[in-house]
C-alpha cells in the first residue's frame, strides 16, 4: 500500500516538484541569498506542471511512444486519467503564475515560457530528431532550464522587491551557485536516463545510457558531480560564494553517491529527485 502510494506520488510529479524546490534552495544557500515562500511555491508548481505536460501532452496523439515501452504502468495510469492530469497541469500553472506574480509582475511570464519550453523540448510534431532525442543535448537543456529557473527565482528575491538584484557581488554568487547546480542537474539527468535505456534505444532517443550503457552513464555522472564539487570549492576559496555552504554542498553531493548506487534501477529517478531536497534541508540545518 505504501509502495503504491509512493509510486503514484512519483507519477504525479511530486518528487520532481520537490527536486526543483531543492534546486532553488541550493542556489539560495550557496549564494547566501534569501528565498521567499512564493519563489519556492513557484518552483514546486511549475516543475509539476512541466513534468506532467511532458507525460500527457495537450492531446493524446502527441504522446511519446517511448513512454509506453519504458514505463508501461505509468503510461497506463496517465492514459486513464489524461483529462484529469491536464486539468492538474492547468491548475498548477495558474497557481504558479500567481506565485511568480507575487515575486514580480514580470516574473509571471516564466510560467507560459516553461510550458512552451516543454513542448519545444519534446516537440511531438518534429519531423527530425527532437531536442529530447539528441545525445548530451537533452541533458544540457534540462540542466540549463532547471539551473536558470532557480537562479532567476533567487535573484528576484534578492532584489529590492521591485527589480532583481543588481549588486555585482550577489550576481557573481548567483552565477557560481547556478553553475554548480547546472553540473549537478547534468549528472542527475544522466542517472535518470538509466531506467529508460531499453525503451529509449528502441525509439531512437539517444542518451548516454542507451548508446553507451549504464556503466558509462554512472561514470559520466560521477565525473560531472566531482567537477561540480571541485569548481564550487574553487569559487568559495576565491570568495565568490559562501565557503561553509559551498563545502557542505560539495560534500553532500559526493556523499550521496553510495545511496544512488544502491538504489534499484526502477526507483532511481524518484530517489534522485528526492535526494536533492533532503540535501538542501540538511545543508540548511548545518550551515
Amino acid at each position: 500500500m505504501v509502495s503504491r502510494m509512493l509510486t503514484i506520488t512519483g507519477y504525479l510529479a511530486v518528487w520532481a516538484g520537490l527536486y526543483m524546490v531543492g534546486a532553488a534552495l541550493c542556489v539560495s544557500e550557496i549564494a547566501g541569498a534569501d528565498i521567499s515562500a512564493p519563489a519556492l511555491w513557484a518552483a514546486f508548481l511549475m516543475a509539476i506542471a512541466t513534468y506532467l505536460l511532458d507525460r500527457v501532452k495537450p492531446v493524446d496523439h502527441w504522446r511519446d511512444p517511448a513512454d509506453a515501452k519504458t514505463h508501461p504502468d505509468r503510461d497506463q495510469f496517465m492514459r486513464r486519467r489524461a483529462r484529469s492530469v491536464r486539468m492538474l497541469v492547468a491548475l498548477a500553472s495558474l497557481v504558479g503564475v500567481v506565485a511568480l506574480w507575487k515575486l514580480h509582475p514580470l516574473a509571471a511570464i516564466l510560467a507560459p515560457a516553461c510550458l512552451a519550453g516543454v513542448l519545444l523540448y519534446a516537440n511531438p510534431l518534429a519531423r527530425s530528431q527532437r531536442l529530447k532525442d539528441r545525445l548530451i543535448v537533452k541533458n544540457v537543456v534540462v540542466a540549463l532550464c532547471v539551473s536558470a529557473f532557480a537562479v532567476v527565482l533567487v535573484g528576484i528575491g534578492a532584489g529590492d522587491g521591485t527589480a532583481p538584484t543588481e549588486n555585482v557581488g550577489e550576481l557573481w554568487s548567483l552565477a557560481g551557485a547556478g553553475g554548480f547546480l547546472f553540473l549537478v542537474v547534468l549528472g542527475d539527468a544522466a542517472i535518470c536516463d538509466i531506467p529508460d535505456a531499453a525503451g529509449d534505444r528502441a525509439h531512437g532517443v539517444r542518451t548516454i545510457a542507451s548508446v553507451f550503457g549504464a556503466r558509462a552513464a554512472w561514470g559520466t555522472a560521477l565525473g560531472v558531480h566531482a567537477l561540480a564539487a571541485a569548481l564550487l570549492m574553487t569559487g568559495a576559496m576565491l570568495g565568490a560564494v559562501d565557503l561553509r555552504s559551498a563545502a557542505l554542498w560539495a560534500l553532500a553531493i559526493l556523499a550521496s553517491w553510495p545511496i544512488l548506487r544502491a538504489t534499484p534501477t526502477r526507483a532511481l529517478r524518484d530517489v534522485t529527485d528526492a535526494r536533492l531536497i533532503i540535501l538542501a534541508l540538511a545543508v540548511m540545518a548545518l550551515a
